[in-house]
């Protein structure tokens, strides 16, 4: 029979590992707290849509016109550097 109890175990709330039961925290610990917190924060400035040229369509290709009247009717930056890959800065809303 166990007498002690049940093991310390860590909880975990989004992700992020909740050290207030556990009687020790040391440097690696910290690290990898870091490393999350800092996950969590990082956003991606810009995100590629591939649309492609439309070399097997008849006619002229229909997805990056499509595309490109999704992000104007929306809002949406973007810019188009090649033919067939459309560049997009997501736009974020503060909590």
């Amino acid at each position: 029979m166990n007498r002690h109890g049940p093991p310390n175990r860590l909880k975990t709330k989004n992700g992020i590992k909740d050290y207030s039961s556990v009687g020790t925290f040391n440097r690696n610990d910290a690290a990898n707290l870091d490393k999350q917190q800092t996950a969590f924060r990082q956003r991606p400035v810009s995100i590629q849509v591939i649309t492609g040229v439309g070399n097997h369509s008849r006619g002229q290709a229909a997805l990056p016109t499509a595309v490109r009247n999704f992000l104007n009717e929306n809002g949406y930056h973007f810019d188009e550097a090649r033919p067939g890959v459309i560049t997009v800065r997501p736009k974020f809303h503060h909590r």
